[in-house]
Parts: C-alpha cells; sequence; structure tokens
C-alpha cells in the first residue's frame, strides 16, 4: 500500500505513548514497592512463592500442599509476565520512534496491541488455574490462617480478571485510532480530546486496582510472618 499519510496522527501518537509510558511505569512502581512477580500489572503475592514450614496438623499440612500447587502454576505466569513488560517496552519505544500513522505503522501498531492482549489473557488464564489451589484450601476442616491466605490470594485473582478487561479496553481504543486516522478522518483537537478522555478511566481504574492488590499484598505478608513463614 503506497498510501501518503505524512503528518497524520502525530498527535494521536503522543496520546498514545504517554498512555502507553504510564501504563508500564506503573507495573515499575509496583514491583519495586512490593517486590513481586508483576502481572499486566503486579497481581500475584510474592507470598505465592515461600516454601511453608511444617506444619502440626493434616489441614495445616494439606493448605501447604496446596500452597506448593499454586507455586508451580504461577511459573506460567511470570514467564508470561515477562513477555508483556518486554511486549509494553517495544510499544512504547516504537510509538516513540514513528512519526505518522501509516498503513505500514498502523498494522504494526494493531500487531503490538493484539499481542498484548493475547498476553495478557495468558496471564490471567495461567493466574486463575491457581485459584482452584486456593478454593481447596477454603474446603478444608481446619487451617483457619490458612484460609485467610487463601481468601488474600482469591481476592487478587479477581483482580487479574478486572485488569485484563482494562487492557482489552485499551487496545480497542487504540485499534479504533489506527482505523479513524487512515480512513481519512481529521485529526482535530475534538477527536483527540475524546480519546483522552476514553483513554483516562481505563488509567485510573487501574491505578484503583493496583492500590488495592498493594493493600492485599501486604495483608498476606503479614499473615506470612505471623504463621512464622520465611
Amino acid at each position: 500500500m503506497s498510501f501518503n499519510n505524512a503528518g497524520r496522527g502525530v498527535s494521536c501518537i503522543t496520546i498514545m505513548a504517554a498512555v502507553c509510558r504510564a501504563l508500564f511505569r506503573e507495573r515499575i512502581i509496583l514491583r519495586r514497592h512490593t517486590g513481586l512477580v508483576v502481572i499486566t500489572s503486579a497481581l500475584i503475592a510474592a507470598t505465592l512463592s515461600i516454601a511453608f514450614l511444617a506444619g502440626c496438623g493434616s489441614d495445616t499440612a494439606q493448605a501447604r500442599q496446596y500452597i506448593d500447587a499454586a507455586k508451580e502454576k504461577s511459573v506460567k505466569v511470570a514467564q508470561n509476565v515477562q513477555k508483556l513488560n518486554q511486549k509494553g517496552v517495544d510499544l512504547t519505544n516504537f510509538f516513540n520512534a514513528i512519526q505518522n500513522i501509516t498503513p505500514d505503522t498502523g498494522a504494526a501498531m494493531k500487531q503490538f496491541l493484539n499481542e498484548a492482549v493475547a498476553l495478557q489473557e495468558a496471564i490471567n488464564n495461567a493466574a486463575q488455574d491457581t485459584r482452584t489451589e486456593y478454593e481447596k484450601i477454603l474446603a478444608l476442616g481446619d487451617a483457619a490462617d490458612y484460609k485467610k491466605y487463601a481468601e488474600i490470594q482469591i481476592k487478587i485473582l479477581d483482580l487479574i480478571n478486572q485488569r485484563s478487561v482494562l487492557i482489552k479496553q485499551f487496545a480497542a481504543i487504540y485499534n479504533g485510532v489506527v482505523d479513524y486516522v487512515l480512513s481519512g478522518q481529521p485529526d482535530t483537537p475534538e477527536y483527540e480530546a475524546s480519546i483522552q478522555a476514553q483513554a483516562q478511566p481505563i488509567m485510573d481504574e487501574r491505578i484503583k486496582l493496583s492500590q488495592q492488590i498493594e493493600q492485599l499484598n501486604q495483608q498476606a505478608a503479614d499473615l506470612a510472618k505471623k504463621l512464622n513463614i520465611s
């Protein structure tokens, strides 16, 4: 395709780059504050991978086994998190490098976004797979503190699904931007403002979810300390 769209979508690109930087800066902040393996961003508590010490009851021992099973399942989560973080770096660099939206850059942009969505879904699926292990803990007759721990982790897993929906919304907005610009529609200040208005609630919601996750992570860490879990 040999369209001449020089200069088209420049302001939209600037908005997209800023939003992308903000989204991935959030992940970095969470990683620094919590010391966790970050999901999309930062959704599996560090305590997921701690080794539980020997307990003194069968239900407690069973709970430790379920935690170990969740730890093994979290490996896929961590692998896809690394890929998603790198995809975010690549996407931000791409936004910073291009001068306008052409058929070629538009296609590349959509590919980045679609791959990010696919990675987020993979993270979500792997994270939800760990939920079954925590639900087993809730079914135990004893091990009350482990049940509290499982409840916290389940809440975190529920937030994973909410964040994956936001990633899809983010991608949908900017796939629409590409289509709009390439269709020859005017890149007006009003249109740019409408894109920013659509993106801002997503960013605000991600911040809110991240704060909730950070609080839950701290609760899990405090409980681990209470249980003398190293």
